[in-house]
């Protein structure tokens, strides 16, 4: 049961005459971009599966599927190359494929109240993220025995660099005060 609205805003472009009793023969017309986002939105339709046709979508902006019946999100995910946000709350998924790791662009990944033990290793490739909602998830502390902490999927790589420079910095400022602690000693032992 897949219901929902889907737009393809690509015009199509007739070649060749049109005969009587014959359709003409239409394709898409290359030079045409993209006059807006392409914008899946099935929300609280009580979805299980998810179509293979939905993965061949590569201008596909928006995937919105709040409050469904999904278990499992199908490794062609991965086929969604221009994917900026995914909205997956409100389902019964269990785990993430690693695949989903490979959408560079997205920038939010909503999996809120869904039944997720652990988020893919890779996690932390996704540097656009900048909403990444697990509310509600049974999670671990690590997402795998050999994998990130959740802080350490959260912050990313570029978090992580930034979390040891200020560790350093904390570091160094408690060894000025340590020495400048140890200097003011000794002038109170040479006065008295």
């Amino acid at each position: 049961m897949w219901a929902g609205v889907e737009t393809d805003l690509i015009p199509t472009q007739p070649l060749g005459p049109a005969t009587p009793g014959k359709q003409r023969d239409k394709r898409k017309d290359p030079k045409v971009w993209l006059a807006g986002e392409l914008i899946v939105r099935c929300e609280h339709r009580g979805i299980s599966t998810l179509p293979s046709q939905l993965f061949y979508k590569a201008t596909l902006r928006r995937l919105l599927l709040n409050g469904n019946a999904l278990t499992v999100i199908p490794r062609d995910i991965q086929l969604l190359k221009e994917l900026r946000e995914l909205r997956l709350g409100h389902n019964q998924l269990t785990a993430l494929p690693d695949e989903i790791c490979s959408l560079q662009w997205l920038e939010v990944l909503d999996l809120q109240h869904n039944q997720l033990e652990s988020v893919p290793h890779g996690q932390c490739r996704l540097v656009h993220v900048r909403l990444l909602n697990l509310d509600g998830n049974p999670l671990s502390s690590r997402s795998r025995p050999d994998g990130p902490t959740l802080l350490e999927v959260w912050l990313g790589a570029a978090g992580q660099q930034q979390q040891q420079q200020l560790q350093q910095k904390r570091s160094c400022n408690a060894a000025k005060q340590a020495a400048a602690a140890t200097q003011a000693r000794l002038r109170q032992q040479t006065e008295a």
